[in-house]
């Protein structure tokens, strides 16, 4: 198991991890409060880079509506979580175990 630590996660380099990883690997997609972090009132981001959360997060939800990987967060303070994406075992029928 290895857990994946991009600096600036983009949705191209979870593509990328996706592409390689091995059932267990980690992908940390996004580092601080989440729900805070995309909102536009809120301003902790720049514009750029709520952009680059929100699609990021976005993809990250629809590979776990497909069952490609489980997502899951780790709390480190208040509001400082690690926002991780877990890939997760095919089937012979290509979705999740």
């Amino acid at each position: 198991m290895s857990v994946s630590a991009v600096k600036r996660p983009t949705a191209e380099s979870f593509s990328a991890w996706l592409g390689t990883a091995m059932p267990g690997d980690r992908f940390e997609y996004h580092r601080g409060f989440l729900a805070c972090d995309r909102n536009p009132e809120e301003r902790a981001l720049t514009p750029a880079d709520r952009r680059r959360v929100d699609e990021l997060a976005d993809q990250a939800r629809e590979m776990a509506a497909i069952g490609l990987v489980c997502l899951t967060q780790r709390r480190h303070a208040e509001a400082d979580y690690s926002y991780l994406a877990i890939k997760v075992a095919a089937t012979a029928y290509g979705r999740a175990a």
